[in-house]
């Protein structure tokens, strides 16, 4: 039976990439160019929310592009100048190159999209995931969807500097859920 892909990669140059498996990326994590994107296609086990409360509103925050620090976000909070709204996620995933193995690779989902139409989960944005209890239980459905068996992420990747592996709403989107 062939893997469900539930999303897509909107960079067209990027979707006909080879793709990349995750243990060469594990291996080769500190020598990788920060700026290159890589396209992997994974298989979700797992995600775990910020707070106890497992909510995902605690997953908004709010990021200062100038310095790149992160503050907890509720309903109520006001951007300043150079501030926006950011879903940030750890997923656990796997992928064909250690699927047999017990290593599970922590994959950081960013969607820091102001539009509905660029974000990851299709038509919400991380602003309205704060205030709609309906966009935020269209977007715990979503994320229940990857955690199905045989449903596969397909996702443009990078590799900060200090290795952590990032999933950006700038070039990967759930299909329709």
């Amino acid at each position: 039976m062939h893997p469900i892909v539930v999303s897509r990669i909107t960079d067209k140059d990027l979707q006909w990439k080879p793709v990349t498996f995750l243990s060469r990326l594990n291996e080769e994590s500190k020598v990788l160019d920060s700026e290159q994107v890589h396209r992997v296609r994974v298989n979700v086990l797992g995600f775990k929310f910020p707070a106890s409360s497992g909510s995902i509103r605690d997953c908004v925050r709010i990021c200062d592009s100038k310095t790149g620090k992160s503050r907890p976000a509720d309903a109520k909070s006001v951007l300043k100048k150079g501030e926006t709204f950011v879903f940030s996620l750890p997923l656990y995933v796997k992928d064909f190159s250690n699927l047999h193995s017990n290593i599970v690779t922590v994959v950081h989902l960013v969607d820091s999209a102001t539009e509905g139409s660029h974000s990851f989960f299709p038509g919400i944005t991380p602003a309205e995931l704060l205030k709609s209890a309906d966009a935020q239980q269209q977007a715990t459905q979503a994320l229940s969807m990857l955690l199905k068996f045989n449903v596969h992420l397909e996702a443009a990747l990078s590799v900060s500097s200090d290795g952590l592996m990032i999933v950006t709403s700038e070039h990967t989107q759930l299909k329709a859920y």
